[in-house]
C-alpha cells in the first residue's frame, strides 16, 4: 500500500541513512535476511530503494507489489526501524534492488534514562502546546513524561524545525510552565506522529513542579493498577 506524502522528518531520516551509507538488515518474504544500503541517487518522489550487499543466492524470485519490506539499523547510535511497501524487485549481477514507497511506519528511538510516567487522557498534563520560534503554538497530546524528557503526539503533519528553538507549555492547576526541548526522535504511522524530546536545563522552579507532577502521575498509575487487580 502506498504511503501518504512523507513527513519532512521521514525524508530527513531516509536521507541521513543514505548519506551515512548506514548498513540496514532487511526482512523480506522469500529472501534470507540481507544487509543493504539506501543509495542517495535512488531517492525520488515516489520513494527510495534498498540495494543488498551480497550476491543473490536465489536464481529467480518474484514478489507482488505492496509486499512488506522491513529494515532495521542505526543512525548516529539510535535504533531505526522502517516498514515500507514494495514497488518493484530487480535482480542484478551482484545485488537485489528493492524499490519501495515512502515508509508506512518509522521508529527512530533514543531512550530516556529516567522513570517514565504515562499520562492518562483525563489528567491536566495530557494537554500541552508546542511553540517553535515565533510561530503560533500548536496543541499536542502528552503521552508520557519523566524528569528528563517527554513523549508527545503533535498534529499529524506538524514536524519540528531543527533550526528553530522548541518549547512545550503547560497550564496545570493554575501553574504555568514552559520547558525548552531538544527533539531526540520522531516516528510516524497510520495512527499519527510521536515525538520524543529531552528537557533542556529547566529553571529550578519549573523542575520542582515537574518533580511534583511526575510523582503524582506515578502514584495515580499505581492506584489504577491496584484497582484493576482488585
Amino acid at each position: 500500500m502506498k504511503a501518504d506524502t512523507p513527513l519532512d522528518s521521514t525524508r530527513l531520516l531516509i536521507s541521513g541513512l543514505a548519506k551515512q551509507r548506514a548498513r540496514l538488515l532487511l526482512t523480506v518474504p522469500g529472501l534470507d535476511r540481507q544487509s543493504a544500503v539506501i543509495p542517495p541517487e535512488l531517492m525520488g518522489d515516489e520513494g527510495y530503494a534498498f540495494v543488498t550487499l551480497l550476491t543473490p543466492q536465489e536464481p529467480t524470485l518474484w514478489l507482488p507489489p505492496d509486499t512488506e519490506v522491513q529494515a532495521e539499523g542505526r543512525l548516529h547510535g539510535a535504533r531505526v526501524h522502517i516498514t515500507s511497501a514494495l514497488r518493484q524487485l530487480t535482480r542484478g549481477r551482484d545485488e537485489w534492488r528493492l524499490d519501495v514507497h515512502w515508509p508506512t511506519q518509522v521508529q527512530h528511538v533514543q531512550r530516556r534514562q529516567a522513570f517514565r510516567a504515562d499520562v492518562p487522557a483525563e489528567h491536566g498534563m495530557a494537554q500541552a502546546r508546542l511553540r517553535q520560534g515565533d510561530a503560533e503554538p500548536v496543541p499536542a497530546t502528552v503521552r508520557d513524561i519523566s524528569l528528563t524528557g517527554v513523549g508527545l503526539q503533535p498534529p499529524r503533519h506538524w514536524t519540528p524545525d531543527n533550526d528553530q528553538p522548541l518549547s512545550c507549555e503547560w497550564s496545570v492547576k493554575n501553574a504555568k510552565v514552559t520547558l525548552p526541548l531538544e527533539v531526540r526522535h520522531v516516528s510516524s504511522s497510520a495512527q499519527g506522529t510521536h515525538l520524543g524530546a529531552r528537557f533542556l536545563q529547566p529553571a529550578a522552579s519549573a523542575l520542582q513542579l515537574l518533580r511534583q507532577w511526575v510523582l503524582e502521575l506515578e502514584r495515580y498509575g499505581l492506584r489504577r493498577r491496584q484497582a484493576d487487580m482488585a
